[in-house]
């Protein structure tokens, strides 16, 4: 069981929007709460690195992505066609968009 520090830590990271190359907000949610157990780290780029024991053996690597699926609408015609950049065009399919960690919806289910 997940205790209630662990799950505040996981609604924050979750509600905090990081579309791929805006990753900066969870990923300083992220940092914040690994320097309770290890030394953090960050590059130009944006990655996160967190070490633990670094002479222990063996080493071990964990790696992943912080980043979200993200759109950034341009235009929202009737009866429910959406226009994204890059030419992609979304139906009712969508429902919800996040902004800012909270949903809306879109276009009527």
């Amino acid at each position: 069981m997940l205790t209630p520090d662990a799950v505040s830590f996981l609604h924050s990271l979750l509600d905090s929007p990081g579309p791929s190359g805006f990753e900066g907000r969870p990923a300083a949610i992220w940092r914040a709460q690994a320097t309770r157990f290890a030394k953090v780290r960050g590059d130009v780029v944006g990655n996160s690195v967190a070490t633990v024991n670094p002479n222990g053996a063996p080493t071990i690597m964990l790696a992943g992505h912080i980043d979200e699926i993200g759109l950034i609408v341009t235009y929202i015609g009737i009866p429910a066609l959406v226009a994204t950049i890059g030419t992609q065009f979304l139906f009712r399919g969508l429902t919800l968009v996040l902004v800012n960690g909270k949903s809306y919806a879109l276009v009527a289910a």
